[in-house]
C-alpha cells in the first residue's frame, strides 16, 4: 500500500483493505489507527500545533486551578487526563479499532477528503503505563525548551549509550564546582524523577524516541473509543510522519488511507448501523441527546 493510492467510499471497502493489510504485516507487528477528518491536517500532537504554549506553565496553571482532578505524583498520568480534556499534550491520539479511525476521518470538514493514517509497530516499542522510560518521558513537560534542548545535546553526546542510573552515579559523586550548565539541567531533572519514583533503568537517549503506549482505561472515553497514545519525546514533534520510517529505533511503518468527501455522510450512516456514533465514541449526556434527535454535533444529521 503507498501513500494517497486508495481512497475508500464505504466500510465494505474498508474493512476489506484492512484484512489484507493484516495479512501482509509482521507476525511481531501490531495495527493501530489514527483517523483525521482532512487530508490537510499535519500529523502532530496538540502541543505542536500551539508551538506559543508552554507546557510547563499551561499545566502548572491548570493543575492549580483543578488540583483534585490530578491526585496522583505521576505526570504521565496527568498528561492523560489533560488530553482527555483536550489540552494541548505531546500525546497524539490513536485506536485499537480501525471503524474508530473511520469515524473521526468523516465526523468533520464535510467538503473535505479524510484521512486514516494506520500504523504497524514492532511489539518492542508498544508499552504500557508502568514503564520507566515512558513515565520519564512525560516528565519532560516540567522542563522549559531550553532544558529539554540541553538534556537532549548530552543523549547525543557522551552520555548517548550509558543507563540513566550510571549518570546519576556520576554526577552525584562530581564535583559541584566542576558541573557544566548541561550536567546541572540533567541533575535538575534526575531529581525530577526521584520524586516521582521513577526507575533509572533505561538509556537517555531513549528519551527522545517515539513510542505507542496503551494507557490504563481510566476514563469512559480512552474505554469507548480503544484509544491508545502515541508518545514522542523528541521536541513533541512528529515530522509528518517522516522519521516514523525507516527509523533503527522506532521499527514503524505508516500506511495512508483517504475517505471520499462524497461519501462521508454515507459512511456515517453505515457506522450508526453498527453502533458507532457520537453517543457511543463520545459516552456523555449531551452527545447522547443530540444522538437522539438524530442530529449531528459537527456539520450534518447523519440518521433517520
Amino acid at each position: 500500500m503507498k501513500e494517497n493510492e486508495i481512497k475508500i467510499s464505504s466500510i465494505g471497502e474498508f474493512i476489506k483493505i484492512i484484512n489484507e493489510l493484516s495479512n501482509t504485516i509482521s507476525e511481531n507487528h501490531k495495527l493501530f489507527y489514527r483517523g483525521q477528518s482532512s487530508i490537510y491536517y499535519k500529523f502532530e500532537s496538540s502541543i505542536d500545533r500551539n508551538p506559543n504554549v508552554s507546557e510547563k506553565k499551561l499545566y502548572n496553571k491548570i493543575i492549580r486551578e483543578y488540583p483534585y482532578e490530578f491526585k496522583t505524583n505521576n505526570r504521565l498520568h496527568n498528561l492523560t487526563i489533560l488530553q482527555h480534556f483536550r489540552a494541548p499534550t505531546r500525546l497524539l491520539d490513536f485506536s485499537l479499532n480501525p471503524l474508530i479511525a473511520l469515524y473521526f476521518a468523516t465526523c468533520d470538514n464535510e467538503n473535505i477528503d479524510g484521512r486514516i493514517i494506520i500504523l504497524s509497530v514492532n511489539e518492542n516499542k508498544i508499552e504500557f503505563e508502568n514503564s520507566s522510560k515512558i513515565r520519564a518521558i512525560a516528565c519532560l513537560s516540567y522542563l522549559n525548551k531550553k532544558e529539554i534542548d540541553m538534556i537532549r545535546n548530552l543523549s547525543n553526546g557522551v552520555y548517548k549509550d550509558k543507563y540513566l542510573y550510571e549518570i546519576k552515579k556520576v554526577l552525584f559523586e562530581t564535583d559541584k564546582q566542576n558541573l557544566t550548565s548541561l550536567d546541572k539541567a540533567l541533575i535538575y531533572f534526575i531529581n525530577i524523577l526521584k520524586n516521582e519514583n521513577i526507575q533509572l533503568n533505561f538509556k537517555l537517549r531513549n528519551l527522545f524516541n517515539m513510542y505507542m503506549l496503551l494507557s490504563n482505561k481510566d476514563f469512559d472515553r480512552v474505554k469507548s473509543q480503544n484509544g491508545v497514545f502515541l508518545l514522542n519525546g523528541n521536541d513533541s514533534r512528529f515530522n509528518s510522519l517522516r522519521e516514523i520510517s525507516n527509523d533503527k529505533y522506532i521499527y514503524m511503518e505508516k500506511y495512508i488511507i483517504d475517505v471520499d468527501r462524497k461519501h462521508k455522510k454515507k459512511i456515517l450512516q453505515e457506522l450508526n448501523l453498527i453502533g458507532i456514533n457520537d453517543s457511543t465514541v463520545y459516552p456523555d449526556l449531551e452527545k447522547l441527546c443530540m444522538h437522539f434527535m438524530g442530529k449531528k454535533a459537527s456539520w450534518q444529521n447523519y440518521s433517520k
